[in-house]
């Protein structure tokens, strides 16, 4: 008796194994959205605010069964925050505030574990880790009266690559054998100080966004 249940279990996990061997696939997909991100860290972090930005790129996923899959891609997203600037005139007098902007345009790489629950529409949670290089950082603030603003490129001042972890829950939806849709809220957190100067207090740089994805993908292989 002691023999036949572990020689059970060992056919049950190999059967498992077939089927989930069966539905294999590959998916190719494109996502995108509007984003919440803001910079954090130090007490002048402490002063800015969250902006409305975007993240846009291709997706790849391996399925290894109905339930798991691997997923991969490549974003352009925009990070930031923004705050305040009192604008003077020539003559020193203060005309006002403008707001300032601090945009960091990133290539995002994630690496998620997937696991979804349903059929036909799939309830779907990711977490791993995420790899992200930094393309430009541009400080430039909004005009105001006879102050025109300006815009200038700082991307030296920071590290160019980002490390951190992200997590996200959504649902896909199959609207045919092989054709997919998707909407997802993911959160991108910075793990990293990703200024290449020192900061006051010891402080840091750490990006974070929130990303609402909505996306398609064409499914190949067995369904």
């Amino acid at each position: 008796m002691s023999i036949q249940r572990p020689l059970l279990i060992i056919f049950l996990m190999l059967g498992e194994c077939t089927v989930q061997g069966q539905s294999k696939s590959l998916e190719l997909g494109i996502e995108g959205g509007p984003s919440l991100t803001s910079i954090r860290g130090n007490i002048l972090t402490d002063e800015l605010e969250s902006i409305i930005s975007y993240s846009i790129g291709p997706t790849v996923q391996f399925n290894f069964s109905e339930r798991f899959a691997l997923r991969t891609g490549c974003s352009l997203e925009r990070k930031g925050s923004a705050g305040y600037l009192m604008a003077v005139d020539v003559n020193g007098n203060v005309i006002g505030k403008t707001k300032l902007h601090e945009d960091f345009d990133y290539l995002t790489f994630p690496l998620l574990a997937r696991v979804s629950f349903g059929t036909k529409v799939k309830f779907v949670v990711n977490a791993g880790p995420f790899l992200g290089y930094l393309l430009k950082q541009t400080e430039h603030s909004d005009p105001i009266l006879d102050f025109p603003g300006y815009s200038v490129e700082h991307t030296d001042l920071y590290r160019r690559t980002d490390l951190g972890v992200t997590a996200g829950v959504g649902v896909v939806i199959r609207v045919r054998t092989h054709l997919r849709v998707s909407a997802e809220l993911r959160n991108n957190l910075g793990l990293m100080n990703v200024s290449a100067s020192p900061l006051i207090n010891n402080g840091s740089f750490k990006t974070n966004s929130t990303v609402l994805l909505v996306g398609c993908g064409y499914v190949f292989g067995k369904q």
